[in-house]
């Protein structure tokens, strides 16, 4: 938790009694306001997710052409979209003369 949570106003507390005094100290409207959205966005994504109508034509393309893949190149040759992005990691370091930062 970073730190300044912990200071006025922003005390987790007193936002916490601010949240629950709006929605009138009800235990139950505070349970259901809090946990509905959590419960919601998983159920459908989990019903998302797993949907043959949606993705079942894609998942049957992948799972025929997977075992004729032996390389990258072959991948980019299968007709789907394919994007390769390479990361690199950089040390950045402060210009003395001007304090501008430079990656080495």
């Amino acid at each position: 938790m970073c730190p300044i949570t912990d200071q006025p106003p922003f005390s987790s507390h007193a936002v916490l009694r601010e949240l629950f005094a709006a929605l009138g100290n009800d235990p139950f409207v505070i349970a259901e306001g809090l946990a509905r959205p959590a419960l919601a966005e998983r159920l459908l994504t989990n019903r998302y997710a797993y949907d043959q109508t949606i993705h079942g034509d894609v998942k049957h393309r992948a799972e025929t052409q997977l075992p004729i893949i032996g390389s990258i190149d072959q991948m980019k040759q299968t007709g789907g979209m394919y994007r390769e992005i390479e990361l690199l990691k950089a040390t950045i370091f402060l210009t003395k003369s001007t304090g501008a930062p430079h990656a080495v």
